[in-house]
């Protein structure tokens, strides 16, 4: 069916309005057909512009030759249909296929010369100035790897305008030459000329990402860490939105892998893996490659080669090592091609350096979870089941409780007399998770035990978290009376450390039951006894507890901020990392609230600056 040129004027204007994708590219390659079919030159030359930036986005960068080879000579043989609109068009057009085409190695040096000649003719018979061909020319070299045409073509941009000032591209030109050669006065030119953008000083029309790409690992390996890590926060977050070249999510793996966050690396690696095999450009292909590669080796050296990766938003899978060997490979090979092409050896140097590039010392990872903890040490065998047990109990009131899990799983079947103690601890941490029935029956089972035993104190704390756990799990009434009456038997032993866990859990059932007021009073009572006994940790719990209260009820925030900083002292003291995060983020709450979080922030850098280096 025919369309009008109105028509397929307006499916040309819907299909610039969608996102990059199928159905725009299907649309856009309706529109050349049906173009081309009714004789409508003008608008066949547009929509195949455009289908040509699309098929670049889709990872299709050789879909575009023939497109622009179409529209050239198109307007070769009805110049007198184009006017200046598409005349500008093929220029800028023609400086960005020229470079496109030296990201393939398969296309000769020659014709990619023979291309810029007939540009550069193209240019002069038009009168106009040569700044994109020289840049145009400038890139080429500098991808073939030959410094002194790239400086002299360098030059003759500069005096033919040099960059835009308002244009990222253009900067990035100049700090993405400086980088690539690879020597500590080029990176210290970088390093200068980069500063003032890092530092927001400098701005463009687009966001600074590429800049901040590029510098990543120069700032890195010059020790500047604190820019390093602005750096790489605000450019992974300007590229959450605009479509980027795999080049620059590669420079944020390979930051990543150099620095030791590997697991941010992964995440960064995972975000582009499904577009990955299908990457038609060869250049884009190898440096991301290269930079997968440098990652995966770091996670294959630390014993995750088993690992599984998913590409985000697709079902393909690898394994961290056979990833590792394919991206190794392929920057290898591709490298290979290019320098066959070149006929140098300047992209196998370059990329079998950063393969086996050194980390950079002295970093600190750029997130809490940018590296996967170190696994703990085995516990060693023979280790006996009441030593266990003593550190199981010793991990769940400090609320790490995968430790106190890998404690109860070493000990395996406890011996008779430590079954109470076993089974009381295995039902606290893991009471969430077990049916509701075997967790009460547990803890009954082991109350019964520990009276059996005529270990009265344990049968009372025991009696204590039964109660907490039935108030939490619908027996709000038969909780409360149960811890109730423990907490009354417990202040009759004179023993302040589990009086004051006792008005801990009595507090909590008393608040299951909406009683508020006795819940303080009873947070108030345990924490008399906590400083009593001295156990840190009860006296941070007891705090963090009210504290978190204080700040649900709308209590005066300097009420709030006073107890967490007990709470934070206390954690401080028992070395609690966890609970000790948790007291931060109810400080933060109670400043949001007072209008204050600028104080919340210099206190917080305060506090960062003077975390020791591990």
């Amino acid at each position: 069916m025919s369309r009008t040129e109105a028509e397929l004027a307006a499916m040309l204007d819907q299909a610039r309005q969608m996102s990059y994708g199928e159905a725009q590219t299907a649309l856009m390659e309706d529109v050349v057909r049906h173009a081309d079919a009714g004789g409508l030159h003008r608008l066949a030359f547009a929509a195949r512009r455009d289908l040509a930036n699309a098929y670049s986005v889709g990872r299709q960068w050789d879909k575009a030759f023939p497109l622009f080879s179409r529209c050239l000579s198109e307007y070769d043989a009805r110049p007198g249909e184009f006017g200046p609109e598409a005349d500008y068009a093929l220029r800028d057009w023609y400086a960005h296929i020229a470079q496109s085409m030296a990201e393939f190695p398969e296309i000769g040096l020659a014709q990619i010369y023979g291309a810029f000649e007939d540009m550069e003719r193209r240019f002069r018979a038009g009168g106009h100035n040569l700044r994109k061909v020289h840049d145009a020319r400038r890139w080429v070299a500098q991808l073939a790897g030959d410094w002194p045409e790239e400086e002299r073509c360098y030059r003759q941009w500069k005096a033919a305008g040099g960059p835009n000032p308002d244009s990222v591209w253009d900067f990035e030109a100049e700090i993405e030459r400086l980088v690539l050669r690879g020597d500590d006065a080029s990176a210290e030119r970088a390093l200068a000329m980069a500063g003032p953008v890092l530092a927001g000083e400098v701005t463009f029309i687009e966001p600074p990402a590429p800049i901040q790409c590029l510098m990543l690992v120069p700032l890195a390996r010059a020790g500047r860490f604190e820019e390093a890590a602005k750096a790489f926060h605000r450019a992974r977050r300007a590229m959450y939105q605009d479509v980027y070249r795999f080049e620059y999510g590669g420079m944020k793996v390979e930051f990543c892998a150099l620095t030791g966050n590997e697991d941010t690396g992964l995440s960064a690696l995972r975000e582009h893996l499904g577009g990955y095999p299908t990457l038609n450009r060869p250049n884009g292909k190898m440096e991301f490659a290269t930079a997968g590669a440098v990652l995966l080796r770091r996670l294959v050296e630390a014993g995750r080669g088993e690992e599984t990766i998913r590409a985000a938003g697709s079902d393909l899978t690898w394994t961290v090592a056979r990833l590792h060997q394919e991206m190794d490979g392929t920057a290898r090979e591709l490298a290979a091609r290019f320098d066959r092409r070149n006929g140098t050896t300047n992209q196998g140097d370059r990329i079998r350096a950063r393969l086996a590039a050194a980390p950079v010392t002295g970093f600190l990872p750029l997130t809490p979870t940018a590296r996967k903890p170190p696994r703990p040490a085995p516990i060693p065998a023979g280790t006996p089941p009441e030593s266990l047990l003593d550190q199981a109990e010793r991990h769940e009131r400090r609320e790490e409780h995968t430790e106190a899990r890998r404690c109860l799983d070493a000990i395996g079947a406890p011996p008779p007399h430590l079954a109470a103690r076993h089974t009381e601890l295995t039902a606290l941490i893991s009471a969430d998770d077990d049916d509701a029935d075997d967790a009460e029956n547990r803890f009954r089972w082991a109350a019964e035990a520990h009276r059996q035993a005529g270990d009265h104190l344990r049968h009372l704390v025991c009696r204590c978290r039964l109660g907490h756990w039935l108030s939490r799990h619908g027996q709000v009434k038969k909780g409360l009376k149960t811890v109730a009456q423990a907490v009354g038997e417990l202040h009759r032993t004179g023993d302040h450390q589990m009086i004051a866990y006792g008005e801990l859990l009595y507090a909590r059932a008393l608040v299951q039951a909406r009683q508020d007021s006795d819940a303080y009073r009873a947070l108030a009572r345990g924490a008399q006894h906590a400083r009593l006994g001295g156990d840190p940790v009860l006296i941070g719990s007891l705090a963090l507890t009210e504290a978190r209260w204080r700040e649900f009820d709308k209590a005066p925030p300097a009420q709030v901020m006073a107890l967490a900083d007990v709470a934070r002292g206390a954690y401080t003291a028992a070395g609690s990392p966890g609970p000790l995060v948790a007291a931060h983020e109810v400080t933060r709450k109670a400043h949001d609230r007072a209008g204050t979080p600028g104080l919340f922030t210099a206190w917080a850098e305060r506090e960062l600056a003077a975390l020791p280096p591990t």
